[in-house]
């Protein structure tokens, strides 16, 4: 702060004190009242301002710099990096409001400001993580009115207890080719699925960039043996699902476990709610054949049509009973889709909470 302050009488300041609070006052107000957006000359005065001697002339002219937003952005940017002490601070205090607006250009381009600051590491560490978070929620929107879905990956949940999404594209999907480039920005996203999608072999550039997959389905998809294999050398310890039939069980569970198939999740609505199959119940046999674990139970589904009818014998607290389930079929919407309640598995928006003045 500039030390010509310390000459001035304690009425001088007193008296300065009060025409600046009138003077903001009604300043604020015509702003206010106009809305118009402030000039590069405004701009440039109220970055003088975040040093000046007065702290309501510097909390004014924060103020204004703040609800400027993306035009006051390179200065700001640039009083944070290379400004005093007081005026660099209460820059960078005007960025990290932009990181909580609601407006998605004003706060990514602010975290990519804040990334950029060589001499505020803790600050530009934490931006790294929520600029993250904020390319994904703009892909997700994206990705959405383009016909696409996303739900909480229940497998990779069950398994790590961690926030985990699915992606899905199927019949509905309207983005074509072009489309599947926000693919890469959800980096929440471990599992991608494509059920009567339509698309091909295109797919392959985009998934091999989405940075956290472990999944893939293709169901009643087009993909061919060449994508898979080129797919499965790509990604490392990927699965990749291929089903022809598109039949839907409509349950979950531990593919990992060895042994008797024990179902952690009935979706509702689905083929297996509606043959009131229930969490805790152990598949022993479809059609008269036993079933060794998950993976052979879907690859035994995989034989199946939508609409097929087929007999279950299950195990309910010791108890051997015999079910019948009508598949339903994967992409439906109602049967495996429940992006409003799994919307709460995504990663609540962050700020970063140091303290500001």
């Amino acid at each position: 702060m500039r030390t010509n302050s310390q000459n001035l009488c304690f009425g001088e300041r007193c008296w300065r004190y009060g025409l600046t609070l009138l003077i903001c006052s009604l300043v604020v107000g015509v702003a206010d009242a106009d809305e118009e957006p402030a000039s590069p000359e405004q701009i440039a005065e109220w970055i003088v301002q975040l040093d000046d001697d007065l702290f309501s002339i510097r909390k004014s002219a924060q103020q204004g710099l703040e609800s400027s937003g993306l035009q006051a952005l390179e200065s700001v940017a640039k009083e944070a990096r290379s400004g005093s002490l007081e005026s660099s601070t209460r820059a960078l205090n005007v960025m990290l409001a932009w990181t909580e607006s609601s407006d998605h250009n004003l706060q990514i381009a602010a975290l990519e400001k804040l990334v950029q600051l060589p001499n505020r590491p803790v600050e530009s560490g934490l931006a790294t993580k929520l600029l993250a978070d904020a390319h994904e929620q703009v892909a997700l929107k994206a990705f959405t009115e383009l016909g696409g879905r996303y739900e909480g990956d229940r497998l990779t949940r069950i398994i790590n207890q961690s926030i985990a999404i699915q992606v899905i594209v199927d019949s509905d999907w309207k983005g074509g080719t072009e489309g599947l480039e926000h693919l890469a920005a959800m980096h929440h996203a471990t599992a991608a699925s494509f059920y009567f999608a339509p698309v091909g072999d295109e797919v392959l550039e985009y998934l091999v960039r989405m940075p956290n997959l472990r999944r893939i389905e293709f169901f009643g998809t087009k993909i061919s043996e060449e994508t898979q294999k080129k797919l499965a050398k790509q990604i490392p310890n990927i699965t990749i699902d291929v089903r022809r039939s598109g039949a839907l069980l409509g349950i979950a569970g531990n593919g990992t476990r060895q042994g008797p198939v024990v179902i952690d999740v009935v979706s509702p609505n689905s083929a297996a709610a509606k043959a009131d199959l229930r969490v805790r119940d152990a598949i022993i046999e479809i059609e008269g054949e036993k079933v060794k674990d998950f993976r052979d139970l879907t690859q035994r589904i995989g034989q199946f049509q939508p609409g097929d009818t087929v007999e279950l014998l299950i195990s309910r607290g010791g108890n051997l009973m015999k079910k019948k389930v009508t598949f339903d079929r994967w992409g439906k919407k109602g049967v495996h889709n429940a992006n409003e309640a799994t919307r709460q598995l995504l990663p609540v928006p962050r700020r970063i909470t140091l303290e500001r003045r």
